[in-house]
């Protein structure tokens, strides 16, 4: 399997890292602003704060009141790749190379045994992101994967950025691919398991085709839930592997159809 690419604002701090160490950005020079990175990547702002917080925690670059420069004390290569992908410490669908994610962040209520899942009360709005990825199949085909994720109102409290998103909604095509960074801002070692159901049609509904949908629920160190994903799988299968991390912690349950 082609593990899932860098998440944009990596790939483009591990772009200027390449331009500092190869010269074309000199020591002591000043990076262009934001605004103009933010224009030359396409991409937002924060997205361009994110790369450049990385470079920094990398020792790549410097910023104070009149702007971001090259370190004279820097490394003398890029940063080694990473060994864990911070894709993997994401909510969201994943996005392999060449993905389009498309997504609205919006407020709305939720039934009420999300609510609780989530621990708001019923009939309190929600933050929550609508996204798709649509990934290329070759020769002029594509899938496309739908999912929603709800975030509780502690991680709209513990991450700031999701806290001025709140101030702005709707958003569309909002960029969280740093969501991850903003989680080790804050001390947060976010824990992913999945709870993956499958169910069969009724009895002597022999067109309808089996259901597959999965919940990925996102946690703090410390078990504090921050992110609901739900998704399904919306294509024809024929075969389901489920791997593990903790098998012992796994946990089976079956529901016996009624008569």
């Amino acid at each position: 399997m082609t593990p899932d690419p860098a998440p944009t604002y990596r790939r483009i701090a591990d772009d200027l890292a390449a331009e500092i160490t190869s010269g074309r950005l000199p020591d002591s020079s000043r990076l262009p602003p934001e605004r103009e990175l933010s224009e030359h990547f396409g991409v937002a702002r924060q997205t361009i704060r994110a790369a450049l917080e990385l470079l920094r925690s990398q020792g790549f670059v410097t910023t104070g009141r009149r702007g971001t420069y090259v370190s004279a004390d820097r490394p003398q290569a890029p940063a080694a790749p990473r060994e864990a992908d911070d894709t993997a410490l994401s909510p969201f669908l994943p996005a392999q190379e060449h993905t389009l994610v498309r997504g609205t962040l919006f407020t709305a209520t939720v039934d009420p045994s999300l609510a609780a899942a989530l621990g708001t009360a019923p009939g309190t709005s929600v933050l929550q992101y609508r996204h798709s990825t649509t990934s290329p199949l070759g020769a002029d085909a594509s899938q496309t994967r739908s999912a929603i994720t709800y975030f509780t109102p502690a991680a709209v409290r513990k991450i700031p950025e999701l806290h001025r998103y709140l101030r702005r909604v709707p958003v569309g095509n909002p960029d969280l691919s740093a969501l991850p960074l903003w989680f080790r801002r804050q001390g947060i070692q976010p824990v992913l398991r999945e709870s993956v159901t499958v169910r069969r049609p009724a009895p002597g509904n022999r067109t309808a085709p089996t259901g597959l949908s999965v919940r990925r629920w996102c946690h703090t160190q410390h078990q504090l839930l921050l992110a609901l994903t739900d998704f399904t799988v919306p294509v024809a299968w024929s075969e389901i592997t489920l791997e593990y991390t903790a098998p012992a912690h796994s946990a089976h349950r079956y529901a016996t159809p009624t008569r």
